[in-house]
């Protein structure tokens, strides 16, 4: 029986549980310094732990324990609401085939739960950071 080590598990042969508790700082511990990636003059990014797989990391780690894993699903669903939705009534019939050609070639829904799944399971926004989201047509 393999144990998950950020979970609930049943005893084998006893009407018991035990809860596991790893520590994260343990888990995501590097073995090298990380340190900005450098691009040019103006441009530089700070990778995502020493390979630049912490992200992939994290999903392993979450997948492997059915109980987060079905909790972050929820809250990506709340996140997600009712969907991504678009209105075109004040257009015109060539923009609206336009949308709706776009739309047939575009998983826009699946896209949009993706990323309602990437902030739950890696934003942390801070409050004085959010922002409400407009989009401007740049055609």
């Amino acid at each position: 029986m393999e144990l998950n080590f950020n979970s609930v598990e049943t005893i084998p042969m006893l009407n018991a549980s035990a809860a596991f508790k790893t520590d994260s700082g343990k888990v995501f511990k590097e073995d090298v310094d990380i340190v900005p990636t450098i691009i040019d003059k103006s441009l530089s990014y700070v990778p995502w732990g020493g390979d630049n797989n912490m992200l992939y990391h994290i999903i392993d780690l979450i997948e492997s324990d059915e109980t987060l894993a079905t909790c972050q699903m929820f809250n990506a669903e709340v996140c997600y609401g009712s969907g991504l939705q678009y209105n075109t009534d004040s257009c015109g019939g060539d923009v609206k085939r336009e949308v709706e050609d776009f739309l047939l070639d575009n998983a826009l829904p699946s896209y949009f739960l993706g990323v309602c799944q990437d902030f739950k399971h890696f934003a942390e926004i801070p409050e004085q950071a959010r922002q409400p989201v407009a989009f401007r047509d740049r055609g």
